[in-house]
């Protein structure tokens, strides 16, 4: 009843024996025990031992009427969280309020320190799977703890090497990168870098160089501000930053590429990015084959020992196959009857001056199968290549291949330029020679050239307008070149319409072109003009016309004054033909008559004649019978002009033929 005056909701069950309340404590979850000290058949005493037995983290609360302080005492030692009076249960509420209270702390407790434990296990999983190695430095004294996996980043067991003191552990990192590393911690104590964080290599028990990220914090100060204890992680990240290293040299490599650097100093940035990557490598050397592949040359060896880089400045190729077929070349050997093999001992012998105990070497092969150099690294000690090392060199041999090749074919593209520059300066000059005999040959042609394209859209267009243009139909060929209806519309109306008939043909196949017409001058003069023009299908649909125009006003004229003379001398051989007529009629009567009587006269028939008279008489009817045969002629002359002659081929007498000549010519005499 207190408890419910006091405002709690309570579910509760009764219990009289151990095993009603063994069997009550495991089927539910009670919050809290009040428990009377003594019962007819049980007791607060064996209620208690039951419920620690279990290990249940129950508030347990004895009520008693008689208990002594000596009972009381015993039952708290025995895990009693309190006692009451049954004369004083005004407590009650109040008690359980504390005990409920304090068993939520215990378990919030008990719950943290759980998850401490799973977290604490987690870490520990972590930093072993992780394989982080963990340090605690004491900075004034020097000493410093690690876990097991600190010298295990070194290749050694725990039990072999457990570094107390922190000079132990700076005596493995590399010169190189111990200022480095000391600087960051300076910088860390100083509070401008927090955390502490630094990559430097530290060398392991096979003597090979490995990479450890190193990170801490300072976790307590000396009251001036000095650094007192720092806690921290190594990483080994010798993978990561061999990737990054190759990454730097591929992007380094290629950069230079991409600014076309000389292929040496390619080469030398290669060898010296190759040097850093390679555990304890001495050097390295690129020898490209010469074009021949007779020899190879040395490229690029910055830090090769002299007296060996001058030994082999130049390498017959015997001795470069050598390189080409041992990878790893200081147990190579040469057959006996090798005609270098002395070269090749005395090569050996400065190296082993130089302190060269070791040397493996890579073919660089081009894209088609092609040997240009070689890639070399050197040791001062005998040592075998590991697989990331051999990782590491193929992709500078490959690098190697990009440069060389790329440097052969920026060469080769040059040298296809400047021919190609060449024979552009010819082709140009060669242009522009044709070039001004055509516009000789086109100031030469009596007439003005043209090009003229009929557009798809059915447009007209002039292209090309020789000089001639100006000087004969004063065109300017410059403003001429467009659309070409402010020209055309110079021509006279009445013949443009044929020759734009003749241009705008919807054939397929057009015909070359031949027209004449009149062209209209700025000072308003017709002038003849002739068009002759070839017409050309272009690949895109348009139709290009080339041609000239001719200036024909003086040829019109000539064939004018043709005409005119052509009708008069039509009119002269009309008026012959009449003449002819008329002679043919008018001459041959009378003379008929003469030949008539002259013949009388030579028969004597009026009578008879002495010689005198009748050579006369014979003379009058020679001469007759001449002028007869002369009108004939002339009337054949008039057959053969209409094409009607007919030739009568028969044997004539040449004496006679003379005779008649003779006459004539006395008469003309």
């Amino acid at each position: 009843r207190s408890l419910r005056r006091a405002g709690y909701q309570l579910e509760w069950t009764r219990v009289d024996t151990a095993a009603s309340l063994a069997e009550q404590l495991a089927s539910a979850h009670w919050d809290v025990i009040i428990s009377d000290y003594q019962l007819p058949s049980f007791n607060a005493p064996a209620a208690l031992a039951i419920v620690n037995a279990q290990a249940l983290d129950i508030p347990f609360i004895v009520i008693s009427g008689t208990i002594g302080d000596e009972a009381a005492v015993a039952l708290m030692r025995a895990g009693a969280h309190d006692y009451l009076m049954k004369s004083n249960l005004a407590r009650l509420p109040e008690a359980v309020r504390r005990e409920l209270r304090e068993a939520t702390i215990r378990q919030e407790r008990q719950d943290m320190l759980g998850e401490l434990a799973l977290t604490k296990e987690r870490l520990e999983l972590t930093v072993e799977s992780a394989e982080i190695g963990i340090w605690d430095w004491d900075i004034p004294t020097g000493a410093i703890n690690v876990n097991d996996r600190q010298p295990r980043l070194l290749g050694y067991a725990p039990s072999e090497f457990q570094p107390t003191h922190v000079d132990q552990w700076r005596q493995y990192i590399h010169p190189q990168d111990a200022p480095a590393q000391v600087t960051a911690l300076e910088h860390h104590f100083r509070g401008e870098l927090m955390p502490y964080e630094c990559e430097f290599r530290i060398r392991d028990r096979q003597g090979r160089w490995r990479w450890i990220l190193d990170r801490g914090r300072v976790v307590t100060w000396n009251e001036p501000g000095q650094p007192r204890r720092m806690v921290g992680t190594s990483l080994d990240i010798t993978h990561r930053k061999q990737s990054e290293l190759r990454l730097q040299l591929q992007r380094s490599v290629l950069a230079q590429i991409a600014q076309s650097m000389p292929l040496l100093d390619i080469l030398d940035t290669l060898v010296r990015s190759l040097e850093l990557q390679l555990n304890q490598c001495l050097a390295g050397a690129v020898l490209l084959h010469d074009a021949p592949r007779t020899q190879l040359n040395l490229a690029a060896a910055p830090h090769l020992p002299l007296p060996y880089r001058e030994a082999i400045t130049t390498l017959p190729a015997a001795l470069a196959d050598i390189f080409e077929d041992n990878w790893l070349c200081q147990g190579a050997t040469l057959p006996p009857d090798t005609p270098d093999r002395k070269q090749w001992q005395e090569l050996q012998a400065i190296a082993q001056r130089c302190n060269l105990q070791s040397c493996w070497a890579v073919p660089v092969i081009s894209s088609t199968g092609e040997v240009l150099a070689i890639l070399a690294v050197y040791y001062d000690h005998p040592h075998q290549p590991e697989p990331n090392e051999v990782d590491t060199v193929m992709l500078a041999a490959d690098m190697a291949k990009i440069a060389i090749e790329q440097t052969r074919t920026t060469a080769a593209i040059a040298q296809l330029n400047h021919q190609l520059e060449q024979r552009v300066e010819q082709r140009t000059a060669a242009l522009k020679a044709s070039e001004a005999r055509f516009q000789r040959l086109a100031r030469n042609v009596p007439g003005a050239l043209y090009q003229l394209v009929k557009r798809q859209t059915g447009s007209l267009e002039f292209i090309y307008l020789s000089d001639r243009w100006q000087s004969m139909f004063q065109v300017d060929p410059d403003q001429g070149k467009c659309d070409a209806t402010h020209i055309l519309k110079r021509i006279n109306t009445k013949d443009w319409a044929q020759l734009h008939h003749l241009v705008s043909t919807a054939d397929p196949q057009p015909k070359p072109i031949a027209w004449e017409g009149r062209w209209q001058m700025a000072d308003g003069n017709l002038r003849w003009v002739q068009a002759i023009a070839q017409p050309e299908q272009q690949a895109n649909g348009d139709i290009l016309w080339e041609g000239l125009f001719l200036d024909i006003s003086d040829q019109k004229q000539i064939e004018a004054k043709l005409q005119t003379t052509i009708k008069e001398l039509a009119h002269a051989t009309r008026m012959k033909d009449e003449f002819l007529a008329n002679m043919s009629h008018e001459l041959r009567t009378p003379l008929n008559a003469i030949l008539g009587m002259s013949e009388g006269l030579t028969e004597q028939v009026f009578g008879e004649l002495n010689e005198l008279q009748k050579k006369a008489s014979y003379t009058i009817t020679q001469s007759g019978h001449h002028l007869l045969a002369l009108i004939n002629d002339i009337l054949d002359l008039a057959k053969i002009e209409a094409g009607k002659f007919e030739l009568d081929r028969t044997d004539v007498s040449i004496h006679a033929i003379c005779d008649t000549s003779l006459t004539f010519v006395k008469q003309m005499a």
